[in-house]
């Protein structure tokens, strides 16, 4: 394998052995089969270095970063066992989390894509060959966003989201002023909504001084619930 080739793979920072490893392509994808040299290794049991290679465990990672096609990185994970101890064990993967199959490099890019107003989860999903539903799970695992401080003029209205949500509508709640988001609740139901906001203390709720809402009336009879001296404009 090329140092081009391991350089636009992003693979440079690791110890590809450039002799074992290759590429090649079949109906489905652009499979890179990875070995990684070994510098040092020790029994993780006992801790040992009379270490044995005792074979190799395959593990099948999505890599596309660098080309249309899908790609898989095949890792070869070498197999080890202590000759001491009788313990075996495998080479660390480095290309993903435990139980996962999405390289840690493609969920940076995913996340870094996300960051535009104009992306989706399906958008960037095509885009890596990756599910939506894999797009939204690692939106969800990494991103951690509070809600920001109630405004003086809050917009509330809904979104369809019966196939990301358990709930069939979420409520959205948007700054008038600034038209930046607020936050978003997972539901517009009355009792939702009015459990959400009594979370918030009451001082922040009382500088709401105007809710602009549609006619759904679970909002207005949480607006007259949840703000004190309000007015509510429909």
């Amino acid at each position: 394998m090329t140092d081009e080739l391991i350089k636009l793979l992003k693979l440079d920072k690791l110890n590809v052995n450039k002799d074992l490893s290759y590429v090649h392509f079949d109906k489905e994808s652009l499979k890179v089969h990875i070995y990684l040299d070994i510098k040092f290794i020790s029994c993780p049991k006992c801790g040992s270095i009379n270490i044995k290679r005792h074979g190799y465990r395959i593990k099948h990672v999505i890599h596309s970063i660098s080309t249309q096609e899908p790609c898989h990185i095949v890792f070869h994970a070498s197999r080890f066992i202590c000759a001491d101890c009788n313990k075996t064990f495998l080479q660390a993967n480095p290309f993903s989390e435990y139980l996962t199959r999405i390289s840690y490099t493609t969920k940076l890019l995913i996340l870094e894509d996300l960051k535009s107003h104009t992306a989706t989860y399906s958008s960037v999903a095509a885009l890596y060959n990756v599910s939506s539903r894999a797009v939204i799970n690692i939106f969800d695992s990494y991103i951690h966003s509070t809600r920001s401080t109630l405004p003086e003029i809050l917009c509330m209205d809904e979104i369809y989201t019966k196939n990301l949500t358990k709930r069939k509508y979420c409520c959205v709640m948007l700054n008038f002023i600034n038209q930046k988001l607020v936050d978003v609740v997972s539901s517009r139901h009355k009792y939702d909504l009015i459990d959400y906001f009594s979370r918030i203390p009451k001082k922040e709720r009382e500088n709401v001084k105007y809710v602009v809402i549609d006619m759904y009336v679970p909002y207005i009879v949480v607006a007259k619930s949840v703000f004190f001296d309000c007015k509510i404009a429909v």
